[in-house]
């Protein structure tokens, strides 16, 4: 098997991943500010209904920035451990603006119960249908050592992982999907602009209901594709790392 030439230049440095850090605490902080503020005002603006789910927006927000804190500031933690905290911190942001994108119109908003229930059943269960579809994936292919050795390219003291492999070998050598099937976005991101002439017609009549049933199934695909990119990352970057660590005492590096 072909070696990958291994040199400082391959791997990140102190200035890049710094930087990363900076880009993920601005990107994140977007995220959550968005999401807040659908919290805090869509449902009590609208129809009148308190809520305090903006109080756990601002609570992860905060554990995001002081674990993105604590990796721009660390001087033990390793580059790769630092890489791999802040785009899985922003790929979090991102999950809660569009999770509870899914989520909170079933909970806050004037609808039956058994519209909630279907609604949080169906938004609830397909993602963790999905990570663990994401999570299968990565299995199927470190247990394979064929897919593992071109996950985890085995060097003389270290394994290294390119970014981005696993999705090649998903999509070219597993052939299954990596993002959320096309068709789903196909078949819901137009209904965004049509959401908002729905609710314009019959808002009188539904309260914010109808518009909220919209925009929890647009933002279905995302929220299913961040989820399943956080489950796939923390795989790659830790769990798997830790067991070829313990099994040969290499670390893997990223590139």
């Amino acid at each position: 098997m072909a070696k990958i030439k291994i040199s400082k230049e391959n791997f990140h440095s102190p200035d890049d991943v710094d930087f990363i850090i900076k880009l993920a605490a601005v990107g994140s902080t977007l995220f959550f500010l968005i999401g807040l503020g659908l919290s805090a005002t869509l449902y009590s603006d609208d129809i009148g209904v308190e809520n305090n789910d903006w109080s756990i927006g601002v609570c992860l927000l905060v554990i995001s920035l002081l674990i993105l804190t604590y990796l721009f500031f660390s001087k033990k933690t390793p580059l790769t451990t630092k890489w791999a905290g802040a785009t899985i911190v922003v790929f979090f942001s991102a999950s809660y603006l569009f999770t509870n994108s899914v989520i909170s119109p079933y909970i806050f908003t004037p609808l039956s119960w058994q519209l909630k229930l279907t609604g949080l059943v169906i938004g609830i269960g397909s993602n963790i249908w999905w990570m663990l579809y994401a999570a299968k994936n990565i299995h199927k292919i470190f247990y394979d050592p064929e897919l593992r050795a071109t996950l985890f390219k085995e060097e003389d003291n270290i394994f290294v992982y390119k970014n981005g492999i696993h999705q090649t070998i998903i999509e070219n050598k597993l052939k299954r999907h990596y993002f959320p099937h096309p068709m789903l976005w196909i078949i819901l991101i137009p209904l965004q602009p049509f959401s908002f002439f729905i609710h314009k017609i019959i808002i009188n009549s539904s309260g914010l209901s109808v518009f909220s049933i919209f925009l929890s199934a647009i933002s279905l695909p995302l929220s299913l594709m961040f989820n399943g990119l956080i489950v796939s990352l923390i795989l790659i970057y830790f769990y798997y790392p830790s067991i070829l660590k313990k099994t040969t005492g290499k670390e893997v590096h990223v590139i």
